[in-house]
């Protein structure tokens, strides 16, 4: 679900012809899609790691994930890891191409 939170708000940015960013707490976790001001909290037992670009830290420590017009992005990678395994969802800062990997254990 994270994968497609932020693939939206990207396809969002194109499609409206305004930025458009995905907020990203790793500390509670949980992400808020600018698209449509979706909450995504993430249970209890998951741990979210982050590793943005220097561009895409705001000012209270949370990730905002920027999207161009032109489907840019500041490009971040994504850990989500959990008792079902770990899932990682990288974002390209040049096309803002979004690719989801994992789910499984190990």
């Amino acid at each position: 679900e994270a994968g497609a939170l932020i693939e939206e708000d990207r396809l969002t940015a194109h499609r409206l012809g305004a930025p458009v960013a995905t907020r990203i707490d790793p500390i509670a976790p949980r992400l808020l899609g600018g698209a449509r001001r979706r909450l995504q909290r993430l249970p209890g037992d998951v741990a979210l790691d982050a590793v943005p670009t220097a561009d895409c830290l705001g000012d209270t420590g949370v990730v905002e994930l920027r999207f161009s017009v032109d489907g840019r992005s500041c490009g971040l990678a994504l850990a989500l890891i959990g008792p079902r395994g770990r899932s990682t969802i990288a974002v390209d800062w040049l096309t803002g191409a979004v690719v989801v990997k994992g789910g499984g254990r190990g």
